[in-house]
């Protein structure tokens, strides 16, 4: 099974990091925070600013693993700033 590592812009409306159909037959994802702002993550819905799953600015992480049932929902994330912000996903 292959690591994929993807970089994603994280943008202030929701932006999709790993789709449903991507989802399926995960067994990791590692979402590190390489931006300078907090981004919100939600899984199976529209992310929110100031809800959801918190990764803090500068590294902050996020790991999910097939042992906590992520099955196969989108993973979305949005922050509150301006512009793009950066964050990149692995998953197996």
């Amino acid at each position: 099974m292959a690591i994929v590592q993807t970089a994603v812009n994280v943008t202030p409306s929701t932006t999709e990091l790993v789709s449903a159909a991507n989802m399926k037959g995960k067994k990791y994802i590692r979402i590190v925070n390489i931006s300078d702002t907090v981004v919100d993550v939600k899984i199976g819905a529209d992310a929110v600013a100031a809800q959801g799953l918190r990764i803090t600015a500068n590294g902050g992480v996020f790991e999910l693993n097939s042992g906590t049932g992520f099955g196969a929902n989108a993973v979305n994330a949005i922050h509150a700033s301006t512009g793009n912000k950066a964050v990149s996903v692995f998953s197996i």
